[in-house]
This record gives structure tokens, C-alpha cells and sequence, in this order.
């Protein structure tokens, strides 16, 4: 068993709707373009989570199951994409733009995981784990409740909802192994023993004294 800490971001997108035909102007003289444009709705996550795991197994165990917790945030955004149906009509026009953040959450999220590493070589290995955060309550708009407004050209998207912010994801993947792995052996300090000639090479001996 070990432990480990260090950080973790979750991408999610969450499909997507298409409005059709919708005019738009191109210029400033308000001439209507050419094949009009495709307008897409999308939902997308995004999540920055500390981790600390905690490993049932050590280097060489080919099966390691393990335990995560997290403490982080989420972000869920609405946004869209408008692409002119007929690009090539007008090079100096932009031919897809973006508005951001139409609808926006950010909320304070905290849970965990339950996974499973299979270790292919001292490379990487191959995991999968259920992971579930709790979160507050935020704005979303789901999708379906994205419409058009009859008989005009505009994208209505006042209809989103406070919901339960809690976020259930199924994680397949790879983790790549930076750092080789590094044992440690105790070894007996070894002494070296000096063995004391009982004679030395030169004495000095003490003149003798006459009597």
C-alpha cells in the first residue's frame, strides 16, 4: 500500500444542437449572406481538482486497485458557434465565430474514486475508475431547452435551470510511468579490522648504562 497526492482536470463535452438557415449580414451595407449559416448550441465541463490516492499494491503488482479524493471545482458552460454556409463567397469575412459563456457555472465540488490499474510495462499502464462529485446548486441549460424563436433568426437561451450541480463520470485511459522505479537495500556497514604488528620494525632501545 502507498500514497500519493498531485492534481487532476476532467474535460467533458456534452454533444451539441443545430439551428439551420439562419440569416445573418455580412458587411456593413447589411446584405444578407449567400446560404445563410449553421448556428450549434454546445455544453461542455470543465473540472481542477487536488487529489490524494491511496494504492493497494506497490511496483510490481500487475493489478492495483486504488482510492481517490477530490477537492476542486467545476465549470459548466453553454455556448455557441456560428459557421457561414458558404465561406468561400466571402474570403474576407470571418467564417466562424464564437460567443462564449452564454450560460456559466462555476461551483465548489468535493468526492472521490473507486479504480482499477493494470500495469502493461514499466512504461504505463492501462486504468478505469467510477468517479463521483458532490457540487452546489447552479445555472445549467440542458440542450432540449435551447429554441428558436418562430420566425426570426435568434437562439433563445433564457430558459436554463438551477440544478444540482453532482457530476457521475465513467474514466478509461493510460498512465505513463515518468520515473524509474528505485528500491533501497540496508546494507551491514563494514569494518575494516587493523591488525597491529606485535613487533615494529625499529625499536628504540635504551642505551646500556655501565656499572
Amino acid at each position: 500500500m502507498n500514497f500519493q497526492v498531485g492534481a487532476r482536470m476532467d474535460f467533458a463535452s456534452m454533444q451539441n444542437r443545430k439551428f439551420d438557415s439562419i440569416q445573418v449580414e455580412i458587411g456593413d451595407n447589411g446584405e444578407l449572406a449567400t446560404g445563410g449559416a449553421t448556428v450549434t448550441s454546445k455544453n461542455r465541463m470543465y473540472g481542477l481538482f487536488a487529489f490524494g490516492r491511496v494504492n493497494f499494491g506497490n511496483d510490481n503488482s500487475k493489478l492495483v486497485p486504488y482510492v481517490d479524493l477530490l477537492i476542486g471545482h467545476r465549470n459548466y458552460t453553454t455556448y455557441q458557434l456560428l459557421d457561414l454556409n458558404s465561406p468561400d463567397l466571402y474570403p474576407s469575412a470571418e467564417s466562424q465565430s464564437v460567443t462564449e459563456r452564454i450560460v456559466h457555472t462555476k461551483r465548489f465540488h468535493y468526492g472521490g474514486s473507486l479504480g482499477l490499474s493494470y500495469r502493461v510495462s514499466p512504461a504505463f499502464s492501462l486504468e478505469t475508475s467510477v468517479t463521483y462529485t458532490f457540487g452546489e446548486t447552479g445555472a445549467a441549460l440542458p440542450l432540449g431547452d435551447i429554441e428558436r424563436l418562430e420566425g426570426s433568426n435568434e437562439i433563445n437561451y433564457a430558459n436554463f435551470q438551477r440544478v444540482k450541480t453532482d457530476m457521475l463520470l465513467i474514466n478509461a485511459g493510460i498512465r505513463i510511468h515518468l520515473f524509474k522505479k528505485y528500491s533501497h537495500t540496508t546494507k551491514t556497514p563494514r569494518t575494516n579490522n587493523t591488525n597491529t604488528p606485535k613487533n615494529t620494525r625499529y625499536k628504540d632501545t635504551p642505551p646500556a648504562q655501565d656499572t
